[in-house]
């Protein structure tokens, strides 16, 4: 998991430097993000990118402005992308 604000639609440099410097061949990677309105934009496009052998599973995007709202769409997107073998 990979979580970060979303800045002007754009993934921060701090998180870009992180993917491009850390070789996650192999791994399943699963960005959410925090917006204030422009969901996920771009930026499950660029952690394909720049993750280009891992399995990148479905982005959550979730708004700042409704704790109420933003509760129940966590809940709901991590039930449908998050599954745990015991």
């Amino acid at each position: 998991l990979i979580g970060y604000p979303i800045w002007l639609s754009d993934t921060p440099m701090a998180v870009l430097s992180f993917l491009e410097s850390y070789d996650l061949s192999g791994k399943t990677v699963i960005p959410f993000v925090t917006h204030g309105g422009g969901g996920m934009a771009r930026c499950a496009d660029e952690v394909r990118k720049l993750c280009p052998k891992s399995t990148v599973l479905k982005g959550g995007a979730f708004a700042g402005e409704g704790i109420r709202t933003t509760r129940a769409a966590l809940v709901k997107w991590v039930n449908e992308t998050i599954s745990i073998n015991k």
